[in-house]
């Protein structure tokens, strides 16, 4: 029930610092509020080690971190674990400009440490960071949650320059066997800010990974951007959402995933430039009762190509089942991928309410709405409004385009 506000420092933390023996640092309904790190890190709380020691937890409890600066971890920037719920991670409404350098950075970075961080609850929004991730950047970790978490309107705004990432960048330790789970987050228009009518920079501009696959299910992800990946990139098992990302100059306008990763029960659609698809993958991958709804491209130098041309670019050895594909086109360069049954391909796109495939709205698709009436399914074929259950407003949408 405090607050810290306006506080200025030339070193770290510019209004908490927690340093070597320091055990753990707990707070609750704390206001923090336009404090500046200036030269170094954690505009409004900063953590280092001393002599090999360092803060164990650091534990937020609906606090509000608004218009807090600094050159890294304009919020937070610890090597510790962070366990944070309900807590507001807002606005930098004007970046501070010292010595003709912008001071202007992600959220939340974390370094170095073990299982256990996990933002719950946890509302990001309006960052604009000059480089990197604009609303998390956790390197070196092991285990690592998001829950119910919103992220929207964060930017980078960088162009050309060091590697950009999108809202959440989780580098791990591949020694370490810990999940890193993204669990009923809503991740919406995320990414690097747009430059030359229509280009990008950086990778998954709502969420990437390396080191260990990302576990993602019951999550939205709506408009976000990237020069690839438009909203996901790196190994990943997803399941459950609802994908929608815009790239340019590379591939997968949705997702851009790493060899072996899965996409279950999820909806896709996205925009991309010249011969990329709404998905993209660097090795085979599995799709599995998924349906990719478009591939359409962005107008860039003034040419217009048809949306046709690489809806997906699936490696050879990707296998894919019960998968509806609208506006499909085989075309050379989607490679030669598995069959495994029960896949709709269809030129000239997906009928409403058919969730069968067969073309039409009839019977077939009523008996699947009543097989799978009242389950949590966000992306599934039933969910036809994507609200993540299966009910009488899906059937509604079934009756009203029968035949």
């Amino acid at each position: 029930d405090a607050s810290c506000s306006g506080n200025l420092v030339f070193g770290q933390g510019g209004a908490v610092y927690g340093l070597g023996s320091t055990t753990s640092i707990t707070m609750s309904q704390v206001g923090v509020r336009d404090n500046t790190s200036v030269q170094d890190k954690g505009g409004a709380i900063a953590g280092a080690e001393f002599m090999g020691s360092h803060i164990g937890t650091l534990e937020l409890q609906a606090c509000v971190f608004e218009d807090n600066s600094a050159r890294t971890g304009s919020a937070l920037d610890v090597p510790n674990v962070v366990q944070a719920t309900d807590c507001q991670f807002l606005r930098q409404e004007d970046p501070l400009v010292i010595w003709e350098r912008t001071i202007a950075a992600e959220h939340v970075r974390i370094t170095g440490v073990g299982t256990g961080s996990r933002f719950e609850g946890c509302l990001f929004r309006d960052a604009e960071a000059e480089t990197g991730p604009s609303s998390i950047h956790a390197e070196g970790i092991g285990g690592f949650e998001l829950v119910d978490c919103e992220f929207l309107n964060n930017l980078t705004t960088n162009h050309w320059g060091e590697m950009d990432y999108g809202a959440v960048r989780v580098d791990a330790d591949p020694e370490v066997e810990a999940g890193l789970d993204i669990t009923g987050s809503r991740f919406e228009n995320n990414g690097a800010c747009c430059q030359m009518d229509g280009f990008f920079t950086g990778i998954g501009g709502a969420l990437s990974a390396s080191g260990r696959f990302m576990d993602i299910s019951f999550c939205e992800f709506a408009s976000n951007r990237a020069e690839a990946g438009g909203s996901i990139a790196g190994p990943a098992r997803i399941r459950n959402s609802r994908i929608h990302g815009l790239a340019s100059l590379s591939g997968g306008g949705a997702v851009q995933l790493a060899e072996g990763s899965t996409v279950t029960d999820t909806y896709l659609r996205g925009t991309c430039d010249i011969n990329h698809g709404v998905i993209d993958a660097a090795g085979p991958v599995h799709l599995d009762r998924c349906t990719i709804a478009s591939g359409q491209f962005m107008n860039l130098w003034g040419m217009h190509l048809p949306h046709e041309l690489a809806g997906y670019n699936l490696p050879e050895g990707s296998t894919v089942r019960n998968t509806h594909f609208c506006y499909y086109n085989p075309h050379p360069m989607h490679n030669e991928w598995t069959d495994l049954g029960g896949n709709v391909l269809r030129e000239e796109g997906c009928v409403e309410g058919d969730i069968d495939g067969d073309g039409s709205v009839g019977g077939g698709d009523l008996a699947m709405i009543l097989a799978a009436w009242g389950t949590d399914c966000l992306g599934c074929h039933a969910d036809l409004n994507g609200d993540g259950v299966v009910d009488g407003a899906d059937m509604a949408l079934v009756l009203a385009s029968w035949g």
